[in-house]
């Protein structure tokens, strides 16, 4: 475990993590449909979240490629509750709190799902060590 944070687990991750949150920041999910009061952080949110779930799983031994399919199973899970819970949060006028909790960590859950997806795009890319 001590030659497991190298820059072959983390520099994917860090890289990926850190486009998430500049996508954040400039507006990305909100011109997506996130609410603009909590647009920016559910970059703050998925981003640092992804970064624990992808050495977790690096450090059971996942390969980049597993991860992507697993990455892209979840966000298709995420996609679905935050615009099922958006429709529902709307419809209700905005008294439905339980669908805006749906919208909300469901944009949390694809932001950390596309960091892990881009980490392992860029960890197939990446230089390995001999």
């Amino acid at each position: 475990m001590g030659n497991f944070f190298n820059s072959e687990n983390l520099g994917p991750i860090l890289i990926a993590g850190i486009g998430v949150i500049l996508a954040a920041f400039a507006g990305l999910p909100e011109a997506l449909g996130a609410h603009p009061f909590w647009a920016v952080r559910v970059g703050l949110y998925g981003a640092p979240a992804a970064l624990v779930l992808w050495l977790v799983l690096r450090a059971f031994g996942l390969k980049s490629a597993t991860i992507l399919v697993l990455s892209v199973i979840v966000l298709i899970g995420a996609i679905l509750s935050l615009h099922f819970g958006k429709q529902a949060f709307v419809a209700s006028y905005a008294r439905d709190g339980l669908a805006g909790r749906f919208w909300y960590v469901g944009w949390i859950v694809a932001m950390g799902a596309i960091t892990t997806i881009l980490a392992a795009i860029i960890a197939r890319f990446w230089p390995r060590r001999k």
